[in-house]
């Protein structure tokens, strides 16, 4: 991450930018590293917790399709010992997962706004290199500041591109396992009987935070589509018209930039449905359902 602060490839050096830049590095590094911490003692003490209590989901799924304890007691314990270590690495392999994501959808969303402000103020800055210039060459000044930004905003589409094929598959699995997860909380609190301080409390803690996660996941992602379609209406409040003297590749840049952010695809999860706010409201719904479900067959089997 400081890697990438160090060697940005546009408005390098301008005051916004390096401050909008250094911030995102320094809360990166802070609240995610604190994520990662407190990642890290939440899966040991949930895994400690399901091996050593009676009834923990571990002991139930252990069972699962075959019950060793009472044939092979050692082997039902190895077998325990398989579903932990499997469902820690897994927890990691997520959280790692995760945390990439995140980073680079929030580095992607900072160089969205160091360009959507240098966009903004386009006019100011040919003003500003036109006193510097002894030839005053209006022309060649705003060619060369109008190609440095449709250069930028092609990069930048290429990276929502990645972006958008990196999320295609992560994003479904991440869903579907969200589900999974809250309806085996639901099932362990509402279906299964017995349970513990410790033994709700890991368990609620995981799903919240994997709860916040996916909403983090979907606000972040959104507000990346927002801000590449704010590139047109940035380029709506630059004075292009007054430049359109200076031939017709100023007037194709500007609207091929703007056909470019009216056209922004949403992120699909794996072509099902859309990543967005909406979808979290949805899977809320969704999961509300689910709860009250059973919940009624709790009350029954009672």
């Amino acid at each position: 991450m400081e890697r990438l602060d160090k060697n940005p490839n546009f408005e390098v050096g301008t005051p916004y930018a390096q401050t909008l830049r250094h911030r995102t590095v320094t809360q990166n590094n802070r609240y995610l590293g604190s994520y990662l911490v407190f990642h890290f003692l939440i899966v040991t003490v949930y895994v400690s917790q399901n091996m050593a209590m009676e009834d923990s989901f571990v002991k139930v799924i252990t069972h699962f399709p075959v019950d060793l304890s009472e044939y092979a007691p050692a082997l039902d314990t190895v077998t325990e010992f398989f579903y932990v270590l499997a469902g820690y690495g897994w927890a990691w392999y997520h959280a790692a997962g995760q945390l990439t994501i995140i980073v680079f959808l929030r580095f992607a969303i900072t160089e969205f706004r160091v360009f959507l402000h240098s966009l903004a103020t386009l006019d100011e800055q040919i003003h500003d290199r036109l006193l510097l210039k002894l030839d005053g060459n209006e022309e060649r000044v705003v060619r060369e500041l109008l190609y440095k930004h449709a250069r930028q905003h092609s990069r930048l589409i290429v990276m929502v591109m990645h972006l958008r094929a990196i999320l295609r598959i992560y994003s479904l699995v991440h869903f579907s396992f969200y589900m999974i997860i809250m309806a085996a909380f639901m099932a362990r609190v509402l279906v299964i009987p017995g349970s513990s301080s410790l033994g709700m409390a890991i368990p609620v803690m995981v799903t919240v935070v994997f709860c916040f996660e996916t909403f983090g996941l979907c606000m972040l992602v959104e507000k990346l589509v927002q801000l590449n379609r704010r590139v047109s209406i940035n380029l709506y409040g630059f004075s292009w018209t007054q430049y359109l003297q200076y031939g017709h590749s100023i007037k194709r840049t500007i609207m091929l930039m703007i056909m470019q952010a009216n056209n922004t695809k949403d992120f699909s999860a794996g072509g099902l449905t859309t990543v967005s706010a909406e979808l979290f409201a949805k899977t809320c719904r969704l999961v509300y359902t689910m709860m009250m479900g059973m919940a009624n067959l709790a009350s029954k089997g009672a």
